[in-house]
């Protein structure tokens, strides 16, 4: 068992939650390098605290939020979200997941859903840090909204507002990037 301090049990649920922590991690900070080092951080955090984990709610809940409070830590130490700018072409698309998804790709279809990911966590830089966090949790990372909402600890309907400002706000940002493009 983890929490008695048994390093391969650790080590397979670092290797279950590796991927989606560090996605939780660049969402926020928008650079894989500063991403991965959050992640050992939330690892760490994780590995400390093991024995205070209390079943009130899911473990992936609990490695999600911690994973997002040290990516909020992360940001307020820099002084500053990144920011950026681009073009995105499935800004009316509200499955924000499926404009990165494709059964068969190209090579240069690949480099352009990556070139619009960029686009979107930059625009995502530019949102208020909780509407951001509910954004990101439910349409990112398809996590539920009741999942969300305790991760966010709040209710699942100030997670719904949450989620509906950030697209809102989104958009308006998108659409104002790709007027500078242009």
């Amino acid at each position: 068992m983890a929490s008695n301090g048994n390093i391969q049990a650790f080590e397979h649920i670092v290797n279950s939650y590796k991927e989606k922590v560090v996605n939780i991690c660049y969402s926020y900070c928008n650079n894989q390098h500063d991403a991965e080092d959050i992640a050992q951080e939330v690892f760490i955090e994780l590995f400390k605290s093991l024995k205070n984990f209390n079943n009130k709610s899911t473990f992936s809940t609990w490695i999600y939020r911690i994973a997002s409070n040290k990516s909020l830590d992360f940001l307020r130490a820099q002084g500053r979200a990144k920011r950026g700018a681009g073009l995105v072409s499935f800004l009316g698309d509200d499955n924000y997941l499926t404009a990165f998804k494709s059964s068969e790709s190209t090579a240069s279809d690949e480099i352009i859903n990556e070139q619009r990911k960029e686009f979107l966590y930059a625009g995502l830089s530019k949102l208020a840090n909780r509407q951001k966090e509910a954004f990101v949790l439910t349409q990112v990372e398809g996590l539920p909204q009741k999942e969300v909402a305790e991760i966010m600890e709040t209710t699942v309907k100030s997670i719904e507002v949450l989620v509906v400002r950030a697209r809102k706000k989104l958009k308006t940002v998108l659409e104002k990037q790709i007027k500078n493009y242009l």
